[in-house]
């Protein structure tokens, strides 16, 4: 507790904090600014604060502003009132920009808010306006987070009527911004929020192809931002990273919100070769590269798990290929070599697609062959499954199809 000196005393001793029912009426006070700003990114989710007090329980109403009048605001799955009073809007369009009024009564009176929304569309302008009455108005200052904002070649900061422009809307721009108004005789503050909404993944550092001897230690890097927070997987030639103690697989945030994702392969071998694919992936999509690396070696194919496949659908399979260089890749089924007919293609990379499936002459055993210019070969067979529709209830598939 606070002495009357102003020291802060700590106690062990219990207390009991008693809550009575008012006696009389309590006419409704809301607990927040009389004007607000908000400002959220476009497809974002935000929260219009109206949190009152009084006796009997307020009710609350929302209206927006149309076309210079207060109509009621119209609720639907996007916009909800929540818990006390406060007003939910998610996947944010640009028409939800606007003035909206809150409105609180009980039979001991009313009281209102009103909170300006701006939703921004990402890489476009924000702007803050900090409404002041009184003269003279002798200082202006802005603050983003707690700290003094500075000009720069994205920050314009004007003073007639105050106003703070933010240019293309990045991500380490949102926060709480603060509007500082004095004279010599009294300072005034006003509070605004910019949000981020949410946004899909976007690479911003990706790794090159490698072609390599054998014995180092290589280190493959994805980073990429998003909103929320992406998850990064890894491939090889469309299958898992293989589970193997050379192999380490790591992902970390930094405080800029980047996320880094890395592979280090230690004391990399032939059959390490291969197409490496890092993928980042969040609620609101996905973005992936691709990119091979050679290393120096005899050729080798992986081994590969059966695949399953649907009757009707089509399917596409990759020969997880090591060893460097590499002159021919094919398919062959039964002694034939692929295609046998014009539902099959098969490319030089390795890649065989079956197209509109049949279970009963698509499915059996395929086998890849690879083969460098000294006719060293290497050999890999491979089952294929073809399931019809009724039959694909807890199936997982090892390849997209």
């Amino acid at each position: 507790m606070r002495s009357p000196e102003g020291e802060i005393q700590i106690s062990t001793y219990p207390g009991r904090i008693i809550v009575t029912e008012p006696k009389g009426m309590v006419q409704p006070r809301i607990n927040v600014e009389k004007h607000s700003m908000r400002h959220v990114v476009l497809n974002g989710q935000t929260t219009l604060p109206c949190i009152a007090q009084g006796h009997p329980v307020p009710t609350y109403r929302w209206f927006k502003e149309e076309n210079e009048q207060l109509l009621p605001l119209q609720l639907s799955e996007r916009i909800t009132i929540v818990s006390a009073g406060l007003l939910k809007i998610i996947k944010a369009r640009l028409e939800d920009s606007g003035k909206y009024l809150c409105w609180v009564n009980n039979t001991a009176g009313e009281e209102t808010i009103q909170v300006s929304l701006t939703v921004t569309d990402v890489d476009k302008d924000a702007q803050f306006q900090c409404v002041v009455s009184g003269h003279p108005v002798q200082d202006v200052n802005w603050l983003h987070d707690g700290k003094p904002i500075l000009r720069d070649n994205r920050i314009e900061i004007l003073t007639d009527p105050p106003r703070l422009i933010i240019k293309k809307v990045q991500k380490d721009d949102p926060g709480m911004y603060q509007c500082f108004v004095s004279n010599e005789w009294e300072q005034i503050q006003s509070t605004a929020e910019l949000q981020l909404g949410d946004a899909s993944p976007e690479l911003l550092y990706w790794f090159s192809e490698q072609t390599l001897q054998p014995g180092p230690t290589v280190s493959l890097k994805c980073v990429a931002t998003g909103n929320p927070l992406p998850q990064f997987t890894w491939t090889l030639d469309g299958f898992p990273i293989p589970d193997n103690s050379r192999f380490l697989v790591g992902q970390y945030v930094t405080i800029h919100d980047d996320v880094i994702s890395h592979v280090n392969i230690t004391n990399v071998k032939e059959e390490d070769g291969g197409e490496y694919t890092c993928a980042a992936q969040n609620a609101i999509g996905k973005v992936s590269h691709s990119a091979k690396v050679n290393i120096y070696g005899l050729p080798y194919i992986r081994e590969m798990p059966k695949i399953t496949g649907i009757s009707g659908s089509d399917l596409i399979v990759k020969c997880p290929v090591a060893g460097y260089p590499i002159d021919k890749i094919h398919w062959e089924r039964d002694g034939q070599t692929l295609p046998i007919n014009r539902r099959q293609r098969a490319y030089n990379n390795g890649t065989l697609i079956i197209e509109q499936l049949q279970r009963l002459e698509d499915a059996g055993t395929y086998t890849c062959m690879a083969q460098n210019k000294q006719k060293q070969t290497s050999r890999r067979n491979v089952e294929i499954q073809v399931l019809g529709m009724s039959e694909t209830k807890n199936i997982i598939f090892l390849h997209e199809i």
